[in-house]
């Protein structure tokens, strides 16, 4: 027997998701709340299989596998649950990005086997006019992770967090630092968005008082927006 899904997890997953209805582009944003979950489930699931615990991880690996069906789904409409218990469709969605975006952006840096999910958000963001961003950012070691959460739900439900990836030692300029990594985030803003800065100032955060500047920049805007 198919056991459900950790309460916790579904009811924040289901709080944001109907948020996500009153999008204007809901599928990005939905598309994101999946590869969230989706991490989320698959951490329980390593837990779980280092506690022994075979039946519990069996049970997550269903859910994995449901949810990473729905990264192609031609429609995500619907409650949460509904969409998860929700056959899965013989037809599916192939999110494509332009080639155009090739020219900001080396193409292994996305079409890596790890960010299929970040492929399908850019692809789907793009279609829907959202520009992407970077944010370069020295942030202390200790906190990069709970920084990045930070970051996360500052930005949401008006930009998604694709991936990031350390500055080339060659583009920091010279300066180094023992405590903080210098960091690139890839971020999808909503095409209302004109500067990223006005959604959060990264430099005040907590942890983000690096030696070197922060610096905003659009990576690649839809020709058509």
């Amino acid at each position: 027997m198919i056991e459900s899904l950790p309460l916790d997890l579904l009811t924040l997953a289901t709080d944001r998701w109907r948020l996500c209805e009153s999008a204007d582009t809901p599928t990005v944003v939905k598309l994101a709340l999946l590869r969230d979950l989706v991490r989320s489930i698959h951490a329980l699931k390593s837990r779980s299989l280092g506690k022994g615990n075979r039946t519990e991880a069996q049970s997550l690996k269903h859910w994995e596998a449901k949810i990473e069906d729905l990264r192609l789904a031609h429609s995500l409409e619907g409650e949460l649950d509904q969409v998860l218990n929700r056959e899965a469709e013989s037809r599916k969605k192939t999110r494509i990005v332009p080639q155009a975006l090739y020219n900001s952006l080396e193409k292994e840096k996305l079409e890596r086997y790890d960010r299929q999910w970040e492929l399908a958000i850019a692809a789907e963001a793009i279609s829907s006019g959202w520009r992407l961003w970077t944010l370069e950012v020295w942030v202390e070691i200790a906190v990069v992770e709970a920084w990045e959460k930070k970051l996360a739900d500052m930005i949401w439900p008006q930009g998604v967090l694709l991936f990031a990836e350390a500055v080339p030692a060659a583009q920091s300029a010279d300066v180094t630092s023992s405590s903080h990594w210098h960091g690139r985030w890839y971020v999808a803003f909503h095409p209302q968005i004109t500067a990223g800065e006005s959604v959060v100032k990264a430099q005040n955060l907590p942890g983000s008082a690096g030696p070197g500047p922060t610096r905003w920049k659009v990576l690649f805007s839809p020709k058509s927006y």
